[in-house]
């Protein structure tokens, strides 16, 4: 009994679980349907699928400032689009990216989507994932 000389005191310690958290749901393509480094993945278009404009480009990234840049070349190398986005976060997180890129072809021909950061120095390709593509015309 509490309070009696010479009785026992029972102590009672109260804990609280720690929080159980879940990471969050990231959507990882099948690595049949995705191209990529250790830096950059293009989940779409996939390689080889025909394409018109706009082509809708995206993936994930994991790059300095979340900058991503995408390139339309033809098969002689010739750009003939470009832009960029902004992933939904930089490194040293995966983000998600998706871009509309616009281009103006008169026949069904070869080319190659290129995706890639810029480096933070002097702007140069860095970690360019090549995706071929056949463009239709619109």
């Amino acid at each position: 009994m509490a309070g009696v000389p010479g009785s026992p005191i029972a102590t009672v310690v109260l804990t609280t679980p720690a929080p159980v958290t879940t990471p969050p749901a990231v959507a990882t393509p099948t690595a049949a349907a995705t191209l990529g480094n250790a830096n950059i993945r293009v989940a779409r278009p996939t390689a080889k699928q025909e394409v018109k404009s706009p082509v809708t480009v995206a993936g994930q990234a994991n790059v300095f400032e979340a900058n991503v840049q995408v390139v339309i070349k033809d098969a002689k190398g010739t750009q003939l689009a470009a832009t960029f986005t902004t992933a939904s976060k930089g490194a040293p997180e995966w983000g998600d990216y998706s871009v509309a890129v616009p281009f103006t072809v008169r026949d069904r021909q070869d080319a190659t989507i290129e995706v890639f950061a810029p480096d933070a120095r002097d702007g140069t390709p860095r970690f360019t994932v090549a995706v071929p593509v056949v463009l239709l015309p619109n």
